[in-house]
């Protein structure tokens, strides 16, 4: 059966990065999550060792459908997108960072605050700052 908020949860049981990966690597694919960890599982080496033990957690045992990588980018890409905007940089600094266009980036900042992620906004990493700001180049 595929669930057509698959993403959303499966992104509040394995974190967002875990998720992302897991859409880009099989996305649009059926895929079979072990009942018991193991660290050689090629799982494992896409999602990272704790986004495949919180999958097993979840869905060990389970055949999981891996809906459109478009729909992952969506979901995966918002937080950042909406914590580089209240950083203070562009959306072209955005989008050229995480590889969407400046439209996109306007998109996604405008869904991140019915989510409310408008409300605490941590730092960026110095080193993302400073990438974004052309330091590296």
């Amino acid at each position: 059966m595929i669930d057509s908020n698959f993403l959303e949860n499966i992104c509040r049981k394995i974190g967002w990065k875990a998720t992302l990966a897991l859409a880009v690597n099989y996305s649009e694919q059926r895929v079979y999550v072990p009942l018991l960890f193991d660290s050689q599982h090629h799982l494992s080496a896409s999602l990272g060792e704790r986004g495949f033990r919180d999958l097993v957690a979840a869905h060990g045992g389970e055949t999981i459908y891996v809906p459109a990588c478009s729909d992952a980018q969506r979901i995966g890409l918002t937080k950042p997108a909406f914590r580089l905007k209240r950083a203070g940089f562009t959306n072209w600094n955005i989008g050229r960072f995480l590889g969407v266009s400046e439209r996109q980036v306007r998109n996604l900042v405008n869904d991140a605050a019915p989510l409310g992620q408008d409300e605490h906004v941590p730092p960026l990493p110095p080193v993302v700052r400073r990438l974004l700001s052309g330091g590296f180049e």
